[in-house]
């Protein structure tokens, strides 16, 4: 991975975080239905994971290790993150948490119950997303040594079951321990785009991506017509059906044709790019507080239902945002100090066994 590519896929992550942010305090409301069609870049997300997830594999010692490293860094920040939100919790309403072993189950794989969280952590769906294509990915990424088309096989899999889903809701049949399998199947195909794209000149095949794009928009628009389809896009979003999942795939293309545009703009608004870097840097730390912030806010503060006041809206927005990107800094240092000493103790366990 070359260092503009490096580059301009960390700061889409970064653009995507802070999508997700403005997005939970209101910015796909604010003009229903249209206003939720910026959920098409929330696939981006994923698209980013899977392209630097096969650069750290290329570099990784051996599969063991690849595992080791990507799943830590996806449970810690959570880890780290629901039990300082616990401690919080308890001392602030005095009540002790009602957590049995099932309970500790649900919280260990990622999945605890939303009346069980101390604040709504809803948004970790997407941490179960990236755990599964981690888990599953070194045998796409031993694969596509031979042939890298095989890292779009999961694109298939999920546009059949996409497909399914419009015609005969069928996702209730995927729920296991509080994990809504379809919507990883499919949110998780993004990420293999990532990787596949990762083995591509993608700079250089602009003509394809743009025809690509007019595929998708044509599969979208066709579902919609055919089977009058909910124009409210996020009522798709927790069981993607052909309207959702082809739209997910051109946010992904938009950002990668208009590269050239993007990265003019970025060299211009400097300030905007070290913005872009910072969120880059602590992705899982905003991503796992802001929704802390945004019902601290609305709850001390009564900065709530306040879309239609402008100036009120505005100061919800830089509070939560400020807020969650200052807190994100010891999130990220916490689980770094964390990540360290639990390769430092298994390497030392290695040596060990060694001896």
């Amino acid at each position: 991975m070359n260092a503009a590519d490096s580059l301009y896929i960390n700061r889409l992550r970064g653009a995507s975080i802070l999508r997700v942010v403005l997005g939970h305090l209101g910015l796909g409301w604010i003009f229903l239905p249209y206003s939720s069609y910026i959920g098409i870049f929330l696939s981006i997300l994923f698209f980013c994971s899977g392209y630097v997830f096969f650069h750290l594999f290329s570099r990784s010692h051996n599969i063991k290790a690849y595992l080791f490293r990507r799943v830590l860094g996806i449970i810690v920040p959570f880890y780290l993150v629901y039990i300082i939100a616990l401690i919080i919790s308890v001392f602030w309403t005095g009540q002790q948490p009602n957590i049995n072993l099932y309970k500790m189950f649900q919280i260990i794989i990622v999945a605890p119950d939303l009346k069980d969280m101390p604040y709504p952590l809803g948004q970790i769906w997407y941490l179960r997303v990236l755990i599964l294509c981690a888990l599953i990915s070194p045998v796409f990424f031993l694969a596509a040594k031979n042939n890298k088309y095989i890292l779009l096989s999961p694109v298939l899999l999920a546009s059949i079951f996409a497909g399914i889903q419009t015609d005969f809701k069928f996702h209730r049949l995927f729920f296991y321990f509080g994990h809504n399998l379809l919507q990883e199947i499919l949110y998780g195909a993004y990420f293999f785009i990532g990787s596949f794209v990762y083995n591509t000149n993608w700079r250089k095949n602009k003509l394809v991506i743009f025809i690509l794009i007019l595929l998708c928009l044509s599969i979208a628009i066709t579902a919609f017509n055919v089977w009058d389809l909910d124009a409210h896009l996020s009522r798709s979003a927790y069981a993607p059906n052909l309207l959702y999942f082809p739209l997910g795939i051109v946010g992904i293309l938009l950002v990668l044709l208009l590269v050239d545009q993007f990265e003019w703009c970025l060299k211009r608004i400097t300030y905007l790019a070290k913005l872009l870097d910072f969120c880059s840097v602590h992705s899982y730390g905003i991503y796992l507080n802001h929704s802390f912030f945004i019902i601290f806010y609305e709850h001390v503060f009564g900065l709530k239902g306040v879309m239609g006041n402008p100036l009120l809206a505005l100061v919800k927005i830089v509070l939560v945002v400020t807020s969650s990107l200052i807190f994100a800094i010891p999130i990220t240092y916490l689980s770094k100090r964390c990540l360290k000493l639990i390769r430092g103790d298994r390497q030392k366990s290695m040596v060990g066994n060694e001896g």
